[in-house]
């Protein structure tokens, strides 16, 4: 990074509109958040579609790193304190936990089966409103109040475009002005050391 500060991470993910949502509407609202995320991974699926070895043995960092990242971008400070646990299910099959805490008080709970069915999603809880991303495109929100589901936001360009890409390559170009919204290597760096502690093994 400090040879080259003009390399980014495409992490798209972080550049869905529904992200974005969530990240504007979460602003100024109190207290910790609660992050769960789970995820599913499919290396069986993986060596059948002629997947390589090596691609397979690091597949949380080929696949899974896109949905553990969503610690990162809802999280806020450091991360304190990192507990995973492993639990066998028979033959390839397997749930790795984790419970990530941040200086901030937040507290992400990642969940993979791995080689089983399960969904991809995410919800952020705070005091006042829960956001929930499933499918990932798209945007939730429920309160105390009222457990209907309501969209958040009517989606642009990701209705048009693979979703992120319009945001990503608009922030790469304009990356010269203004690089904040990019994935630098420090950010990135910081991501394969959550991954190695969600998966020490």
């Amino acid at each position: 990074e400090a040879i080259n500060p003009n390399i980014f991470i495409a992490l798209n993910r972080r550049y869905y509109e529904a992200t974005a949502a969530a990240q504007i509407q979460l602003e100024g609202l109190p207290g910790p958040r609660i992050i769960n995320i789970n995820d599913q991974e499919d290396t069986v699926a993986a060596i059948s579609s002629g997947r390589s070895a090596l691609e397979v043995e690091n597949w949380h960092y080929l696949n899974a790193i896109h949905i553990i990242d969503y610690a990162l971008i809802f999280g806020r400070g450091d991360i304190i304190d990192l507990t995973q646990k492993r639990f066998d299910l028979g033959e390839d099959a397997f749930m790795q936990n984790a419970v990530i805490q941040f200086s901030s008080g937040d507290v992400a709970i990642y969940q993979c089966l791995w080689n089983r069915p399960a969904p991809w999603f995410v919800s952020i809880s705070t005091e006042s409103k829960r956001f929930i991303l499933q499918p990932l495109e798209y945007c939730y929100t429920t309160t105390l109040n009222n457990r209907i589901p309501t969209q958040a936001i009517e989606l642009d360009k990701d209705k048009d475009f693979k979703p992120g890409l319009y945001n990503m390559i608009k922030f790469f170009l304009n990356h010269k002005k203004d690089s904040s919204k990019l994935v630098s290597v420090k950010t990135y760096n910081q991501l394969i050391s959550l991954i190695n502690k969600i998966y020490p093994d």
